[in-house]
């Protein structure tokens, strides 16, 4: 789904300044989740949050929610700490933190899991690519 949105808005993936998750603050989800990014990323760590901690699993909501708060995280430059985190799961150390993190000029990158396998990726930016 990151390959797709990344191939059809024309955006390379080092434009990507930081990255909305799906992170429900399971082992499953988070683990696979950061293999998917680390596999995108490289040895690149982006900054990463999850709104879940904050406001619960809103299921179908969850998306929209975030593409709502995408245009205020890329007007500031910050992305919101993730809430009740305390030890990061594996590969999540330097990407995920429970402070907020200063953004680089770029896109923001939200992804969302569905119930069997249905995965979505969308890119926002504060201008045109």
């Amino acid at each position: 789904a990151v390959d797709a949105a990344l191939s059809h808005a024309g955006i390379n993936v080092d434009q990507v300044a930081g990255v909305s998750a799906h992170g429900t603050g399971t082992r499953y989800n988070d683990a696979m989740e950061l293999t998917a990014f680390r596999r995108l990323f490289g040895g690149r760590t982006v900054p990463t949050h999850s709104l879940k901690g904050a406001i619960g699993h809103t299921l179908g909501a969850a998306g929209g929610i975030e593409a709502a708060l995408a245009a205020p995280i890329l007007q500031n430059r910050c992305l919101p700490p993730t809430a009740g985190l305390s030890v990061p799961e594996e590969g999540g150390q330097g990407r995920v933190s429970a402070e907020p993190q200063a953004l680089q000029k770029g896109c923001l990158l939200s992804t969302n899991s569905g119930f069997g396998g249905i995965n979505a990726a969308l890119l926002f930016s504060e201008e045109a690519p």
